[in-house]
């Protein structure tokens, strides 16, 4: 999928050409209530890193994936128009202890997508999360962790 902006920050920006994928959620403020997914392209090798909730980031398992990961995952953000969450950044200043998100996506040209949120979600936020829960966790089920 290819992508324009507006505002000319980037041009034919392709989902298809993912190099970095960060996402990371809170659900909650005990210590380590939040979740972490990345995924990270080097040497022609994709590697998927998960910190689950509960978990600190020194315990967090990593994966390498396969083309069949990258396709879900390209198929899952293409559905629900990731490219609409460009520079989505927005909170309710008004909940002093709520739920938060951040998305980062590089593509092979060093092209950038970023969004946060604190109480405010875009548009298929809900669909995102629970497509990139279900398709990280599901490394769990195909083999061990490689760390």
């Amino acid at each position: 999928m290819i992508i324009s902006s507006l505002n000319g920050c980037f041009k034919n920006y392709s989902i298809n050409n993912i190099t970095r994928l960060y996402f990371h959620y809170t659900n909650g403020y005990a210590m380590y209530a939040d979740v972490e997914y990345e995924l990270v392209l080097e040497n022609n090798v994709y590697t998927a890193t998960i910190k689950q909730d509960g978990v600190s980031k020194e315990d967090a398992d990593s994966f390498i994936v396969d083309k069949f990961f990258i396709q879900e995952l390209n198929k899952l953000l293409t559905t629900y128009h990731i490219e609409k969450w460009y520079n989505y950044k927005k909170s309710n200043k008004n909940v002093l202890d709520g739920d938060s998100f951040e998305l980062y996506l590089t593509n092979e040209k060093g092209e950038h997508l970023s969004a946060s949120g604190y109480e405010k979600w875009p548009k298929n936020y809900n669909k995102i999360k629970e497509g990139l829960d279900t398709l990280f966790m599901s490394l769990y089920t195909i083999e061990e962790p490689s760390n």
